[in-house]
C-alpha cells in the first residue's frame, strides 16, 4: 500500500494527542483535518486511530459512488454499534429510539428533528461506555443527510467524550459542508516544504538528496506528500539519484508521476487483470470478489489471481467492506482510462449485477446515475425505488437526484408529469427554484383538471418561498379568475399565495380593494381560512392596521378547536404549523405575552412532531419575542439556532430577519464590535436571494453604526431600510421603527430639527398601531431630540405596563436627572444582560453624584426561562440526561444553567431548588 510518510504533521499530531487527552474530562471536539489531494489526510487519521489506543474507535469512509445515500456516512459508523439485538435495545432507548429509521428499522419515519436529534442520543449513549472516536474520511464525499447530522452533532459534542476527526478537501460547495467546515476546528496540512521533501525522499530512496533537487521535487509536486512520494519510487525504480544534475529530469515527472505509475503498472498486466481493475473503479465500495466476478464475466479464481497481481503492483488493496484503490487518486486515475461510453456501460452492467443480487435501491441506484442516457423501461422504476427510500429516510436531495435522473429517460405525458411532482415535492425540501422548475415544467405538459389545479397551488407556493411571489401572484390569479363558484377552500389557498408575496417582501403591494375584499370573506373556520387570516394579518401588521392582530387571534383559536382530519390532504400537523407561523409571527407586535406563550407552544408543537423546518420557523419568532421582551440571552440562543436550523433545512426565508434580531441582541449585550462580527459572519447567507428582503440587515447595521458613532452611515443605513420596507407596502414602526433610528442619527449630527420630523411621523404611527414597545420607544425617541420631558415620561408609564423590559430601561436611563430612575434603569438592564446599557447608567449616576450600588443576580427573580425551567425539572428529582431529553438540549447545557441556577439561588443542592423557587 502507498505509504505517505507523516513529515512535517508535528503540529496536527500534537493537537490531536491533547484532544484525546481531554476525553476523559467531557472535552468533546469536532476537528476537521484539511488539504487536497495526496496531502495525508488519510494517513493522519490512521495516526489517530493508532493513538487512541484504549477508545472506542468507529470509521467510515465517503465515497463519490455514494453520495446519494440517505445517511450513508452515519450508517457506516453506527449500524455496527447496534447490530447485536442487545446492544440495540441498550442504545436506542429514550429519544434515541427515532434514530432506528436511519439504521434499518420498518415502519413511518419519524420527523427530520426527531432522526437527528435521535442520532445524537444514540452518539451519547455510545460514549456513556467510555470516550468516544469517529473517523470520518474523505468528508468532501459525504452524502448531504449525514452532512446534515454532523453539522447538527457540531455544536454539542462539548459535554461528551467524543472526539470526532474528519478528512476533507478545502473546496467549499456552498451547502452543508460549508456549515462543517466554517464552524469545526480546522487543521489544515500544508504542502511540504523543500526540507520536509528531502526528508521523503531520503526515507524512500536511502540518500539524502541535494538541495537543489528537493526544491525541485517541491515545485514539480507542489510540495504533495503522495506525489513526492511516487516521484522517489519513480526514481528508485529508474536508478536515478537525487543529484542537482537530475532536478530538471524531476520536473518531467513532477504531477504526473501517480497517473504514470498507474498506466505503466496496468500496461504491464494482462488484459483480464485490467478488467478487474476497472471493475474496482466500477464497483467502488461494492468491489467483492463475487461482484467483480459478475461484472467482469470471470472466474472467481481468476478474479482473485488478478487481485494478488493488483495488490502487488500497488495499486489495489483490501478494505474493511470489499477491494478498494490504495489511493482515491489511483482510483480516479483507472477509471479516466475508461471512455465514457465504456464506463456507462459497466456501471449499467453493476446495476443489473447489484439488483440480481438483492442489493438495495440505493446501491442499484447509484450507478444508474452515470448511465445516460436512462432506459426508461429498465432503469425508471429502480430510480423511482430510490428515491421513495431516500425520502423515507430523510434525504431530500439525493430522492431530487435520482428521479431527475429518471426523467432523462421519459417523453412528455401523464407518466412525466407524475415524475416531475415527485421530483418537485423532493425539490421543495431543500431548493425552490429547483421545484418551481419540476412544478412548472408539469403544468406545462396541461395535465387533467384537477392535477392542473393542485400544480398551481404547489408551483405558487414554491415560486413564493423562492422570493418570486410576483411570479406567484400572475400564475394564481389567471386560475382564480377561471374558478366556479362553490371551491371556496381552494379560492382561499389561492389568495392566500397572492397576499404572501408583498408579505415576504417578493411582490409590490396589493391593490387596497382586493384586501378589503379578503377582509369581508366569512370565516369558515378550515386551516385554508386560517392560512389565509394569518397571511393577512401580516399584511395588516407591515401596514400598520391593527385589525391584523385580531385576524391572528382567531386563525389561532379557530385551528385550535378543530382536530386534525387525516383523511383531509390539505391538512396535517405539518401543514397547521405552516398555516399558523404567520399569525404566530403577528401577536408579539400587539401583545408581546401573548405572542411569547403562542410562540413557545408552536416551538414546543414543532419538537413533539419532529419537524426541523418547523422548528427553525418558529424558534426564529420566539427569539423575536424574546429580544422584544429584553430577555436577551434567549434571543441569541434562539436566534442562532434558527439561523442553523435554516441551513439545514434549506429554508431560508427568514434568514435575513433572523440575523438583523441576532445581531441586535449581541449589540445590547456585547456592543456594535460583535455585533458587526455577527453580520459580517452571516453576511452571505443573509443576503442571498432565498433569505427574505434585508431591511432588517440594513436597520441592524443602522444600530450598529450609530452605537460607534459613525452617524452618517447610521442614517444613510437607516433611509435604505425604510426604503427596503416600504417597497412591499411596509410602514409599521412596530417592526422596523427605521425613522426613529434616522432621528437618533441625525440627533449625533446635530440636525436636531430634521431628526424631529422623522421621530413625529414615528410617533403618529406608532400611537396608530398601538403597542406599548413601539409606542415607548417612539415616545423616548421624540422626547430625547426634542427635548421634551413630557414625552419621556409618557413613555416611562407606557412602557412600566409593558413586558418590554429593556425599553423601559432604557427610557428610564434617559430621564437622566433623576438619580433613582437612572438607577432604576440600570437594574433593569442588568437584568436584561445588556451591558452597554449598565455601562451608560453607571456613568450617568457618577456624574450625579451617586454612587452606584453593586449589581448582583440573585433570587428567583434574576432567573432566565431556560434557568428556571431547568430547576423546576431538577427539583422533581430529573436527572442531567433526563432534563436534557425533555428540553431537547445537551446533558453540558443542562450542567451550566443548574450551575447558574444554584449561584443565583444560593442553594448546594437539588433538594434545595424547590423551595428557593418559591
Amino acid at each position: 500500500m502507498i505509504d505517505t510518510p507523516l513529515v512535517e504533521r508535528e503540529r496536527q499530531l500534537a493537537a490531536f494527542d491533547a484532544h484525546l487527552r481531554a476525553l476523559a474530562g467531557g472535552a468533546g471536539r469536532f476537528v476537521v483535518v484539511d488539504g487536497g489531494p495526496g496531502a495525508g489526510k488519510s494517513r493522519l487519521l490512521a495516526a489517530v486511530r493508532a493513538a487512541a489506543d484504549g477508545h472506542r474507535v468507529l470509521s467510515a469512509r465517503a465515497s463519490r459512488l455514494e453520495r446519494t445515500y440517505a445517511f450513508g456516512v452515519v450508517r457506516q459508523l453506527l449500524e455496527p454499534v447496534v447490530a447485536r439485538a442487545a446492544d440495540r435495545e441498550r442504545l436506542l432507548t429514550g429519544p434515541a429510539a427515532a434514530a432506528a429509521s436511519v439504521l434499518g428499522a420498518p415502519g413511518e419515519p419519524p420527523g427530520d428533528y426527531a432522526v437527528l436529534n435521535g442520532l445524537f442520543w444514540l452518539v451519547a449513549n455510545v460514549c456513556e461506555s467510555g470516550p468516544v472516536v469517529l473517523l470520518l474520511d474523505d468528508l468532501h464525499w459525504a452524502d448531504e443527510a449525514s452532512l446534515r447530522f454532523l453539522a447538527y452533532l457540531l455544536p454539542r459534542v462539548d459535554g461528551l467524550p467524543l472526539l470526532v476527526a474528519a478528512g476533507s478537501r478545502p473546496e467549499s460547495d456552498g451547502g452543508l459542508l460549508d456549515v462543517v467546515l466554517t464552524e469545526a476546528e480546522r487543521l489544515p496540512l500544508p504542502p511540504l516544504t523543500p526540507g520536509g521533501v528531502a526528508a521523503v525522499l531520503d526515507g524512500i530512496t536511502g540518500r539524502r538528496p541535494d538541495e537543489a533537487f528537493a526544491r525541485a521535487c517541491a515545485e514539480a509536486t507542489g510540495g504533495v506528500p503522495l506525489l513526492v512520494s511516487e516521484a522517489s519510487r519513480a526514481l528508485v525504480a529508474s536508478g536515478t539519484p537525487p543529484t542537482a544534475a537530475n532536478a530538471e529530469r524531476l520536473r518531467e515527472l513532477g504531477a504526473r508521476a501517480l497517473t504514470r505509475r498507474v498506466g505503466l503498472e496496468l500496461a504491464g498486466l494482462p488484459e483480464g487483470h485490467v478488467r478487474v481493475a476497472e471493475a474496482v473503479a466500477v464497483l467502488g465500495p461494492h468491489a467483492t470478489t463475487a461482484n467483480l466476478a459478475t461484472l467482469t464475466g470471470a472466474p472467481v479464481l481468476e478474479v482473485k489471481g488478478a487481485i494478488a497481481a493488483l495488490e502487488r503492483a500497488d495499486l489495489v488493496c483490501a478494505g474493511e467492506r470489499a477491494y478498494d484503490f490504495v489511493h482515491p487518486l489511483v482510483g480516479a486515475a483507472v477509471h479516466e482510462r475508461m471512455d465514457h461510453g465504456r464506463a456507462a456501460e459497466a456501471h449499467a452492467r453493476a446495476a443489473e449485477c447489484l439488483r440480481a443480487a438483492g442489493a438495495g435501491a440505493e446501491k442499484v441506484a447509484a450507478h444508474l446515475l452515470r448511465v445516460t442516457p436512462v432506459d426508461a423501461a429498465t432503469m425508471t422504476e429502480p430510480l423511482r425505488e430510490a428515491g421513495a427510500d431516500a425520502l423515507s429516510r430523510g434525504a431530500p436531495q439525493a430522492a431530487h437526484a435520482y428521479l431527475r435522473h429518471a426523467l432523462t429517460g421519459l417523453p412528455p405525458g401523464p407518466e412525466r408529469v407524475e415524475l416531475e411532482i415527485e421530483a418537485g415535492m423532493a425539490a421543495l425540501r431543500f431548493d425552490h427554484d429547483l421545484a418551481v422548475g419540476h412544478l412548472s415544467g408539469a403544468l406545462a405538459m396541461e395535465p387533467e383538471l384537477g392535477t392542473r389545479v393542485r400544480l398551481t397551488v404547489l408551483t405558487g407556493l414554491a415560486l413564493v418561498y423562492a422570493g418570486r411571489g410576483a411570479q406567484a401572484a400572475e400564475l394564481v390569479t389567471g386560475l382564480l379568475d377561471r374558478l366556479p363558484d362553490g371551491l371556496d377552500d381552494l379560492r382561499r389557498r389561492l389568495e392566500t399565495i397572492v397576499v404572501a408575496g408583498p408579505s415576504t417582501g417578493s411582490a409590490p403591494p396589493l391593490d387596497p380593494a382586493r384586501i378589503e375584499r379578503l377582509h369581508a370573506l366569512p370565516r369558515t373556520g378550515t386551516v385554508a381560512a386560517a392560512s389565509l387570516d394569518g397571511t393577512l394579518a401580516v399584511h395588516d401588521l407591515h401596514t400598520g392596521d391593527p385589525r391584523g392582530l385580531d385576524l391572528a387571534r382567531r386563525a389561532v383559536a379557530a385551528l385550535a378547536a378543530r382536530p386534525v382530519d387525516p383523511a383531509d390532504p390539505n391538512d396535517s400537523p405539518e401543514i397547521r404549523g405552516r398555516s399558523l407561523a404567520p399569525s404566530y409571527s403577528v401577536l408579539p407586535f400587539g401583545d408581546l405575552d401573548e405572542g411569547l406563550a403562542g410562540a413557545t407552544a408552536a416551538v414546543e408543537a414543532s419538537l413533539a412532531q419532529g419537524s426541523l423546518a418547523l422548528l427553525g420557523l418558529h424558534t426564529h419568532i420566539r427569539g423575536g419575542c424574546w429580544l422584544l421582551r429584553g430577555d436577551l440571552a434567549e434571543a441569541e440562543n434562539d436566534l442562532r439556532e434558527s439561523v442553523r436550523t435554516a441551513r439545514l433545512t434549506h429554508s431560508e426565508v427568514t434568514v435575513s430577519q433572523s440575523v438583523g434580531w441576532l445581531a441586535e441582541a449581541v449589540l445590547e449585550q456585547r456592543g456594535p464590535d460583535e455585533a458587526a462580527a455577527v453580520l459580517g459572519h452571516f453576511h452571505e447567507i443573509a443576503t442571498a436571494p432565498r433569505s427574505g428582503p434585508p431591511h432588517h440587515l440594513e436597520f441592524a447595521w443602522a444600530r450598529v453604526r450609530r452605537a460607534r458613532g459613525e452617524f452618517e452611515e447610521a442614517r444613510a443605513a437607516a433611509i435604505r431600510a425604510g426604503a427596503g420596507y416600504a417597497a412591499f407596502g411596509g410602514r409599521n414602526p412596530a417592526v422596523v421603527p427605521w425613522r426613529s433610528e434616522a432621528a437618533l442619527a441625525l440627533c449625533g449630527q446635530g440636525r436636531r430639527d430634521l431628526a424631529a420630523d422623522y421621530a413625529r411621523e414615528e410617533l403618529a404611527l406608532a400611537r396608530a398601531w398601538g403597542s406599548a414597545p413601539a409606542l415607548g420607544r417612539a415616545l423616548r425617541v421624540a422626547g430625547t431630540v426634542t427635548g421634551s420631558r413630557a414625552l419621556l415620561e409618557e413613555s416611562s408609564e407606557v412602557l412600566a405596563l409593558s413586558p418590554a423590559r429593556l425599553e423601559h430601561a432604557k427610557t428610564l436611563v434617559a430621564l437622566g436627572d433623576s438619580a433613582a430612575m437612572v438607577a432604576r434603569g440600570r437594574e433593569l438592564a442588568f437584568r436584561c444582560g445588556a451591558a452597554p446599557l449598565v455601562e451608560e447608567a453607571t456613568v450617568r449616576l457618577h456624574a450625579l453624584g451617586a454612587r452606584p450600588r453593586p449589581l448582583t443576580q440573585t433570587g428567583a427573580g434574576s432567573l432566565t426561562p431556560s434557568e428556571r425551567r431547568v430547576a423546576e425539572l431538577a427539583g422533581k428529582g430529573g436527572t442531567n440526561r433526563e432534563i436534557a431529553q425533555t428540553l431537547f438540549v445537551t446533558p453540558k447545557a443542562v450542567e451550566v444553567h443548574l450551575s447558574n441556577v444554584y449561584r443565583k439561588l444560593g442553594v448546594a443542592t437539588r433538594n434545595e431548588l424547590t423551595a428557593a423557587l418559591g
